[in-house]
C-alpha cells in the first residue's frame, strides 16, 4: 500500500546521499529498490505502480505527486511532503531534501537496499539509467504503455522463487 511518510522517508535518503534529484533519475531508483527490495524480501517498498514508457519504468503515483503534489495529495499528505523536501517548479522537478523525516517509516531491509540502490545506480545520470533499465527483463516483456507487475518483475527468476514471492505476497494481504 502506497505510504507518502515512506515515499518522503526513501526521497530524503536519495537526496541526502546523491544531492539533488530529478523525476526521471528518481523514477529509475525507485524501480530498482522495489524490484531488489521484492526479489530479496518478498514485498515492495514504495506500494507505487509501474508503468513501461519510452523512457524506462515509472512509478505513476510518485511521478503524479512530483509533477502536481498540491493537486495529488490530500492537505495532511501535502504539508507532510513539502515541509521535507522542495520540488522546483522546472520540467525535471528538482527535488532536494530540506529536513529529515523519522527515518522509522523505512525497515531495516528496506533502508539496505536502498543505500545499495545508491551505492549501484546513484552514480548514473537519467540518461544512462534509461538505457540500463530498458536492459531489464520487466521492461522488456511488458507491452508499451502497460503495467510492469509483480510478476514481471520477478520474471526472470527461477519459477520455484517466483512462487515463493507469489505465495509471500498473498500470506501479507490475508
Amino acid at each position: 500500500m502506497f505510504n507518502i511518510k515512506k515515499l518522503v522517508a526513501i526521497l530524503c535518503m536519495l537526496s541526502k546521499q546523491l544531492g539533488v534529484l530529478d523525476k526521471g533519475k528518481i523514477c529509475k531508483l525507485l524501480f530498482y529498490i522495489d524490484k531488489i527490495h521484492l526479489i530479496e524480501y518478498g514485498r515492495v517498498v514504495t506500494g507505487d505502480r509501474y508503468y513501461k514508457l519510452p523512457r524506462g519504468p515509472i512509478p505513476t503515483r510518485t511521478l503524479d505527486i512530483l509533477n502536481e503534489a498540491e493537486v495529488n495529495l490530500f492537505p495532511e499528505e501535502s504539508e507532510w511532503f513539502f515541509r521535507h523536501l522542495e520540488v522546483k517548479k522546472d520540467k525535471n522537478r528538482s527535488t532536494k531534501c530540506i529536513k529529515e523525516p523519522d527515518y522509522d517509516e523505512l525497515s531495516k531491509s528496506e533502508k539496505a537496499i536502498i543505500a545499495r540502490v545508491i551505492e549501484d545506480y546513484g552514480k548514473y545520470d537519467f540518461s544512462k539509467l534509461i538505457n540500463i533499465t530498458h536492459e531489464d527483463m520487466a521492461f522488456k516483456i511488458a507491452n508499451p504503455q502497460e503495467e510492469i507487475t509483480i510478476q514481471k518483475m520477478i520474471a526472470d527468476l527461477s519459477v520455484d522463487r517466483q512462487k515463493e514471492i507469489i505465495a509471500s505476497l498473498k500470506s501479507q494481504k490475508e
